[in-house]
């Protein structure tokens, strides 16, 4: 438990607090504990990032079988008609799934230097986290249209549509991520 020297003592802090603004160590164990109510700014902060992690962890586990499966028999949609089968589309095996999971793990491990350059030097941390959440929701728009039954068709194409994805949801993602720590710790 904290005392009231740890906050009166010059070494513990920059400048030195009026003792008479502090409470006492009987108003300590006596005063009622009030809880205030938490803002919609907050509210909204952490609703946003949940989002943005839920399609981060929400994407990696359907992306390596949409990768390295291929199409279950009687299929177009890379869904598996057979509780047997694996679901799955472009059947680039396992070691293109990996390759393109740990690029995405990469890729979007380092764009966090991209995002706060932008925010420090440009936009603000406010005005990045929603163009680059911006940026996010055009990925994960374009990863729908290269997983439509016309897209998988054509596995190349689907393919470099899926690659693309993955930059672009890095992208959003990094840029996010650097920005969104710092502006909740800004906020008290």
């Amino acid at each position: 438990m904290l005392s009231i020297s740890q906050f009166t003592d010059p070494a513990c802090s920059d400048e030195a607090i009026d003792p008479s603004l502090l409470p006492t160590e009987e108003e300590m164990q006596t005063l009622r504990r009030v809880a205030d109510t938490i803002p919609f700014a907050a509210w909204t902060i952490v609703f946003v990032e949940f989002a943005e992690r839920f399609s981060w962890y929400g994407t990696t586990g359907p992306m390596t079988n949409y990768i390295q499966q291929p199409l279950p028999k009687g299929s177009i949609a890379g869904n598996s008609i057979d509780p047997k089968d694996v679901a799955g589309a472009l059947g680039r095996g396992q070691r293109t799934s990996t390759a393109l999971g740990n690029f995405r793990q990469f890729w979007t491990y380092f764009t966090p230097i991209i995002g706060a350059i932008v925010a420090d030097t440009y936009y603000g941390r406010f005005k990045a986290i929603c163009v680059f959440y911006a940026i996010c929701l055009v990925g994960h728009i374009l990863l729908v249209f290269v997983s439509i039954p016309s897209a998988i068709a054509h596995p190349n194409g689907a393919l470099a549509g899926f690659v693309i994805s993955l930059v672009i949801m890095g992208l959003g993602t990094g840029g996010f991520k650097s920005n969104i720590s710092p502006l909740v710790a800004e906020q008290s």
